[in-house]
C-alpha cells in the first residue's frame, strides 16, 4: 500500500501543479465545465425538493417510487459515463507505459486506476446525491441521515466504477481499445441525442401541475420503483426511504448490500484485471493483422458503380471518402446530433400549435424547416473536408491530381451523405404532415436544391484557414470561418425561403396562400406593392446570382490556395 500511497501524492502534485500553471483558457474551460456541472446538480435539486414535498402529504409512495426511479437513471448516466472514463484511463492514458514498468505490485495500479475513475465520475454521479440530499430536505431529515447517505453513495461510486472497469476489461479483450472507445462516442451520442429529443418532444406537453397528477397517480412509476429497488441504486433510495420510516434494519441492511457488493465487485474486476488486462493491452500495442480484402473490393465496386460518371480523379476521391466514412466511428458520431436536431425542430414545427391552427400548413411550414438537416450536416461534416485529411493533404498535392478536381470530389463525397439523409427526412416529414404527391416532390426538390447551395458554400469555406491537426470537422476551420458559413447558409436559406413564399401567395388556390399573404403584410407592410409585381422575384433572383458569385469566388481562391500550398504548413 506504500507504492500506491506515493503514486497518489504524486498525482496530487501533478494535479495541483496542473491547475496552477495551465493557460486562462484552460482555466475558463474548466470553471465553465464545473459551473455547468453545479448548475445541473442546483436544478435537480431544486425540483426534487418541490416534488417531494408536494407529493409526500398526498402520495408517499408515489414519492418513493420517484426517488428509486431517478437515483437509477442518474446513476445509469455515471455508469455509461464511466465506461468512457474508464476506457481512457485504463488503455488510452499516457502514464500507463510508465506505470507498467515499474516495480509496482498489479493491485496498486489496479487500485489507483479505480481511484481515478472515482475522481471523474464523481461530477456527474453529483445529480443522484443532489436527488438523496433533497428528498432529506423535503422530508425534514436529521444531520445523521446525510452522514449515512453521503457514506453510501461513496459505496455505490466504488461499486459502479468497479463494474464499469470490470465489463471495460472483457470487452477489450475482445475489440481494440481505440475502436472500443470510437465505438463507446457513437453509442453515447446517440443516446444522447434520443434522450434531448424525447425531452424537446414531451417538455412541451402538459404543465407542471399535470406532471404531479400523473406522478401521483402512480401506474407505470410505481412499477418502475418497484423493479428498481432491486438495483444497487435502489438500494441506496430505500436506505432513504428507510430512514424516513425510522426502519432502521432495513437501512442497516441495504447500506451492508452496498458495502459487500462494493468490495464483492471490486475484488472480481481485480481478478478479472490480473487475467484480461494485460492481454488486452498486449493487443494494443500489436500491428493488425492483414485484412481480407474480397469484401472491400466488393464495397468499392459498388460506389464505383455509382459515380461512374464522373471524371476519374473525381471519382477516386469520393470512392476514398465513401469508404471511409463508415469505418470513421467518430466523424459518424458528429453526425448523430445534427440530424436528431434537424428532425425534432421539424416534427415540433410540423405538428405545433401554430400548424394545428392554420389547415394545410403543416407541409408548407414543414418546408421551411426541413433544410435545417442539411444546414447542420454541412456544418457538423462538410466544413472539415480538407482540414479533416491532416497529413494526408500533402499526399494529395504530391500526386497529380488538379486542385479544381479535388474540390468537386470533395463536393460530390460531401454531397452523396447529405442529400440521402435529406430527402429520406424530406420523404418522411410529407406522409406524417399529409402532403399531396405534389407537395412532397416539391419537398424532394427543396432538399436537392438546398443540399446543393450549403455542400458547395461549405466546401467554399472550408479552404480558408484550414487545420490540419484538428480531430473533429467544426475544429478544422476557425472560428471567423465558421460564423462565414453559417451566415452564407442563413442568407441562401432565407433567399430561396423568400421565392418560395412569393411563389405560394401568386399561384397557390390553397386558403393558407391568402392567410400567408396576410401574415407577410402584417410582417412586411411595405412589400404588399410588390406582392403582384415582377420587381420581388427578380430582386429575389439577384439576390441569389450574388450569393452564387460569392460562392464561385470562394472555390476560386480555394483552387489557388491548394496550387500554391506548401507542405511546411502542416507543422
Amino acid at each position: 500500500m506504500m507504492a500506491l500511497w506515493s503514486l497518489l501524492k504524486a498525482k496530487a502534485l501533478i494535479w495541483k501543479n496542473g491547475l496552477f500553471r495551465m493557460t486562462n483558457r484552460q482555466r475558463m474551460g474548466t470553471l465553465a465545465f464545473l459551473a455547468l456541472i453545479a448548475y445541473f446538480a442546483f436544478f435537480v435539486f431544486r425540483g426534487m425538493v418541490s416534488v417531494f414535498r408536494a407529493l409526500e402529504g398526498a402520495a408517499p409512495q408515489a414519492s418513493q417510487a420517484l426517488l428509486t426511479s431517478s437515483m437509477s437513471g442518474l446513476v445509469a448516466f455515471a455508469f455509461f459515463w464511466g465506461i468512457g472514463i474508464m476506457l481512457s484511463q485504463l488503455y488510452l492514458a499516457s502514464d500507463l507505459e510508465l506505470l507498467l514498468a515499474s516495480p509496482i505490485p498489479p493491485l496498486g495500479i489496479y487500485l489507483l486506476k479505480l481511484l481515478e475513475g472515482l475522481q471523474s465520475m464523481a461530477l456527474p454521479a453529483l445529480l443522484a446525491l443532489a436527488s438523496l440530499i433533497a428528498y432529506g430536505v423535503a422530508t425534514s431529515a436529521s444531520w445523521l441521515y446525510f452522514v449515512v447517505v453521503l457514506f453510501g453513495y461513496l459505496c455505490l461510486l466504488v461499486l459502479v466504477a468497479a463494474t464499469s472497469m470490470t465489463l471495460i476489461m472483457i470487452i477489450v479483450h475482445l475489440i481494440p481499445a481505440r475502436r472500443a472507445q470510437e465505438l463507446y462516442a457513437l453509442i453515447w451520442t446517440i443516446a444522447a441525442g434520443l434522450l434531448w429529443a424525447l425531452w424537446m418532444v414531451f417538455s412541451n406537453r402538459g404543465d407542471a401541475g399535470d406532471l404531479l397528477r400523473r406522478i401521483g397517480e402512480g401506474g407505470p412509476l410505481m412499477e418502475a420503483g418497484r423493479y428498481l429497488s432491486w438495483s444497487p441504486a435502489g438500494w441506496l433510495a430505500q436506505i432513504a426511504v428507510s430512514w424516513r420510516g425510522a426502519e432502521w434494519r432495513a437501512a442497516a441492511l441495504y447500506l451492508g448490500l452496498l458495502i459487500v457488493g462494493a468490495v464483492a465487485i471490486t475484488s472480481i474486476g481485480y481478478a478479472v484485471y490480473q487475467r484480461a488486462f494485460y492481454v488486452g493491452w498486449a493487443q494494443l500495442r500489436e500491428l493488425a493483422p492483414r485484412r481480407r480484402q474480397s469484401r472491400d473490393m466488393a464495397h468499392q465496386g459498388l460506389l464505383a458503380s455509382l459515380v461512374r460518371a464522373l471524371p476519374q480523379q473525381v471519382r477516386a476521391i469520393v470512392i476514398k471518402d465513401w469508404t471511409i466514412l463508415p469505418r470513421d466511428l467518430r466523424q459518424l458520431s458528429g453526425l448523430v446530433f445534427p440530424i436528431v436536431m434537424g428532425i425534432v425542430y421539424v416534427y415540433m414545427t410540423a405538428t405545433g400549435e401554430t400548424a394545428k391552427q392554420l389547415p394545410g400548413s403543416a407541409t408548407w411550414m414543414a418546408m421551411a424547416i426541413v433544410p435545417l438537416i442539411p444546414f447542420f450536416l454541412t456544418l457538423y461534416y462538410t466544413v472539415g473536408a480538407i482540414g479533416l485529411e491532416g497529413s494526408n493533404f500533402a499526399l494529395l498535392r504530391a500526386v497529380p491530381l488538379p486542385a479544381a478536381d479535388l474540390l468537386w470530389g470533395k463536393f460530390v463525397a460531401s454531397l452523396g451523405p447529405t442529400l440521402l439523409i435529406g430527402e429520406v427526412t424530406a420523404l418522411l416529414v410529407g406522409l406524417l404532415t399529409g402532403a399531396s404527391m405534389a407537395q412532397i416532390a416539391l419537398l424532394l426538390l427543396a432538399m436537392i436544391w438546398f443540399s446543393v447551395g450549403f455542400v458547395a458554400i461549405a466546401i467554399g469555406t472550408s479552404l480558408l484557414n484550414p487545420n490540419f491537426q484538428a480531430t473533429t470537422a467544426r475544429r478544422s476551420v476557425g472560428v471567423a470561418t465558421m460564423y462565414a458559413t453559417m451566415g452564407l447558409s442563413a442568407a441562401f436559406w432565407v433567399v430561396n425561403l423568400a421565392l418560395v413564399v412569393w411563389l405560394v401567395i401568386r399561384f397557390s388556390t390553397q386558403p393558407f396562400a391568402a392567410i400567408l399573404r396576410q401574415l407577410v403584410v402584417l410582417a412586411f407592410p411595405d412589400l404588399q406593392p410588390y406582392l403582384q409585381s415582377a420587381l420581388l422575384p427578380l430582386a429575389i433572383i439577384g439576390v441569389q446570382v450574388l450569393l452564387w458569385g460569392i460562392i464561385v469566388y470562394l472555390w476560386r481562391r480555394g483552387i489557388n490556395w491548394i496550387e500554391h500550398w506548401d507542405v511546411t504548413a502542416l507543422g
